[in-house]
């Protein structure tokens, strides 16, 4: 038996065990019911998608992005209620393109977040080269964003000779995912904000911002934060360049006293299955993670 096979089969026995529980179905029916949980995907495969949307719309209703800024402006939460979903995905994987059927199919529009300098290029996202592999990510990722820059130089462009396919959407995927989809912002290049001086930070904020409108034709008005790392002086930024929103990946549900620049999110693994879906939708994995690693009242552990 392979290493991955054998985790897989003890995270589907942990699952089952806690479902066993109960603790689940609590939260489903107590917290996740007085608010609206926002789901983080990555690169689903369109038929595990499929699966995990069967499930969900068995216990919860999806809304888009914009229903819930709209309830949160109103102040008005009576449209959160009931158990409420948003679908989001992050960073703009060419497989992203093969999940509109998927969408059209269960009639969701979901919003994806894209690396506006990496999409449309023939580029991998910096963290799949192998020379950050081999740098450490955990690394890169604590390292001052010039010093990140530094280290990873030499590879620039950050195209990966062991990649057999592009790895970024293309233009003429954006346009196709803008009609079922919102395609907004998650920076430029995906750096780890927080680690990024002033120039920097405005840049990837501002500049993703100018060119997603560009690729879509559309307002790009919300944002997800890059690895969930952010500060004030991240939601300083974001409002002076016109965003209404920004999602963390911060643990919880929303509500019309949640503030739009720290909407609260619950990560998914892409290819869980849907007995570790049943137990991640409630948000209990994530807590019981972010918990090991000081991350207490559901705030993710910063970089």
């Amino acid at each position: 038996m392979t290493f991955m096979k054998a985790k897989t089969i003890l995270k589907e026995i942990a699952a089952r065990a806690m479902l066993l529980s109960a603790i689940p179905l609590f939260i489903r029916l107590t917290a996740a019911r007085r608010g609206c949980g926002i789901l983080i995907y990555h690169n689903p495969k369109p038929e595990a998608l499929d699966r995990h949307l069967h499930y969900l719309k068995r216990h919860y209703s999806f809304i888009p992005l914009s229903a819930l800024c709209d309830a949160i402006g109103s102040g008005d939460d009576s449209a959160l209620l009931g158990g409420k979903l948003v679908l989001t995905i992050d960073d703009g994987h060419a497989g992203n393109a093969r999940l509109i059927p998927i969408f059209r199919k269960h009639g969701i529009r979901p919003t994806i977040y894209v690396c506006s300098s990496v999409v449309g290029t023939e580029q991998v996202f910096w963290w799949q080269h192998k020379a950050a592999r081999a740098l450490g990510l955990n690394r890169l990722k604590n390292l001052p964003n010039a010093e990140r820059l530094r280290l990873l130089e030499p590879y620039v462009p950050l195209k990966d000779p062991e990649q057999k396919s592009r790895t970024a959407l293309s233009r003429e995927e954006i346009a196709a995912l803008a009609a079922v989809a919102d395609v907004q912002s998650h920076t430029r290049s995906h750096p780890i904000l927080t680690q990024c001086d002033d120039a920097a930070r405005g840049a990837e904020i501002a500049g993703s911002k100018g060119e997603v409108e560009t690729f879509t034709g559309k307002p790009c008005v919300d944002f997800a934060y890059p690895n969930g790392n952010y500060g004030a002086r991240e939601v300083a930024v974001l409002k002076e360049a016109g965003f209404r929103s920004a999602r963390t990946c911060d643990l919880g549900w929303n509500d019309k006293a949640t503030d739009p620049f720290k909407l609260r999110g619950i990560p998914i693994a892409d290819d869980a299955s849907v007995s570790w879906l049943a137990v991640q939708v409630t948000g209990l994995s994530t807590f019981l993670k972010y918990a090991l690693g000081g991350g207490w009242r559901g705030r993710m552990p910063q970089s």
